[in-house]
């Protein structure tokens, strides 16, 4: 389970882009697991960053979050601490082969080196 992809996915049904590459893991732990900046919204939609985040945290509801809250612009994402241990269990059955995919498996690739 890739947690910061759950995140995006629910994100992407209300907003209706891709944002995965937007999504942060905030320096102070008070602010959340993980946070999202809603600047890049403000454009498309016409509205305030923070007046987004606020709308968003009230339409998003997943089992995967204690809470979800705005702060300023940014949603702020507080994973369930039973989400974690799912996670941890799942490291720990794949062991080296977790985070591990196929993608790729069986093709050419060209690697240029410059001088």
């Amino acid at each position: 389970m890739d947690l910061k992809k759950e995140i995006a996915d629910i994100l992407k049904k209300e907003v209706k882009e891709d944002v995965e590459k937007l999504i942060e893991i905030p320096k102070d732990t008070s602010l959340g697991d993980y946070a999202f900046p809603c600047f890049i919204l403000a454009k498309k939609l016409k509205k305030n960053p923070n007046e987004i985040a606020e709308e968003l945290s009230k339409k998003i509801k997943s089992d995967l979050f204690e809470k979800i809250e705005a702060a300023g612009p940014y949603l702020n994402f507080f994973v369930k601490k039973a989400s974690f241990n799912k996670l941890i269990k799942e490291i720990i059955s794949k062991k080296s082969k977790y985070g591990s995919s196929n993608v790729g498996k069986q093709k050419r690739f060209l690697i240029e080196h410059t001088s």
